[in-house]
C-alpha cells in the first residue's frame, strides 16, 4: 500500500513543519511514478524568494531537482534519474556547514551517491518558508504529481553514510535520533506518524485518490529492497 495521486489537484498537507528549515534535515522518500509531466510536484514546502524547499520535475519530466527558495533559488539537480514504473528511493542530506555544494546537499538514489549539478551556491542554512504547509502530491492543479509516494522520513541532524547508503534497504528508520516524521504509508493506517512526535494532524486528505495505491503493491513480499 502507498499513497497515491491521479495527477489532479490532490495533494496532502502536513500542516506548518519546521524540519525542512535550518542548518541541517535529512529526507527520504520512495516513489513510484506512472507518468510525468513538466513542474509535477512531488514534496514542497517552499516560496519563490522566500524560503523552504521543494521536490520537483521543473527542469525536465527526467530530471530529479530539489529547489531552496532564497534570494536567488537554488536548483540542485540530477539529469536522468527519474524513472516511470518504478519504485525509486531518494534520500536528501543538507548540511550547511560544510564548505562546497556537493558536500552541503547530498542526493542518494536507491542507495548511491548521486552527482547534482548547482545553479548557484547552497545556502549556510535553509529560510523558513513563511509558515506554508509541508505538502505531498501538488500544490497547485497544475503541479500535480500521478504515482505513488511511501516510507517518508525526516531528520533534523546529520546523519551518517550508513544511513544514507543503506535506509533503502529498510522500512523502518536505520536511526531514530533525530528523527522527526515517518510515515510509512503502507502499514493500513494512513498518515500515522510513527517518529514520536504524535504529527498524525493532517488536513486535505479527502482529495487523495486511491489511498492503497491501486495496482502497485507495497507488501513486503512485492517489494523487494535491493
Amino acid at each position: 500500500m502507498a499513497v497515491e495521486f491521479d495527477g489532479d489537484s490532490s495533494f496532502v498537507d502536513e500542516g506548518s513543519l519546521v524540519y525542512l528549515q535550518g542548518a541541517q534535515f535529512a529526507l527520504a522518500f520512495r516513489c513510484y511514478l506512472r507518468s510525468v509531466a513538466l513542474n509535477d510536484e512531488i514534496i514542497s514546502q517552499f516560496t519563490s524568494a522566500t524560503g523552504g524547499v521543494r521536490v520537483a520535475l521543473i527542469i525536465a519530466t527526467t530530471t530529479f531537482t530539489l529547489q531552496i527558495g532564497a534570494a536567488t533559488n537554488v536548483n540542485c539537480s540530477i539529469s536522468n534519474s527519474v524513472e516511470t514504473g518504478t519504485w525509486q528511493h531518494w534520500f536528501i542530506a543538507y548540511d550547511g556547514s560544510q564548505s562546497t555544494n556537493a558536500t552541503k546537499l547530498r542526493i542518494f538514489l536507491n542507495g548511491v551517491e548521486q552527482t547534482v549539478s548547482f545553479s548557484t551556491t547552497v545556502p549556510t542554512s535553509i529560510v523558513s518558508p513563511g509558515g506554508l504547509p509541508l505538502t505531498m502530491g501538488s500544490i497547485t492543479a497544475t503541479r500535480s504529481m500521478t504515482g505513488l509516494l511511501s516510507d517518508l522520513m525526516i531528520w533534523n541532524v546529520v546523519l551518517p553514510d550508513s544511513v544514507l547508503k543503506s535506509q533503502h534497504q529498510s522500512f523502518n528508520p536505520l536511526q531514530t535520533s533525530g528523527l522527526q516524521l515517518w510515515e510509512p504509508l503502507h502499514d493500513g493506517v494512513v498518515f500515522k506518524d510513527y517518529s514520536g512526535n504524535n504529527r498524525d494532524t493532517i488536513t486535505n486528505v479527502g482529495v487523495v485518490r486511491g489511498c492503497i495505491g491501486n495496482g502497485v503493491s507495497m507488501g513486503h513480499p512485492v517489494l523487494e529492497l535491493a
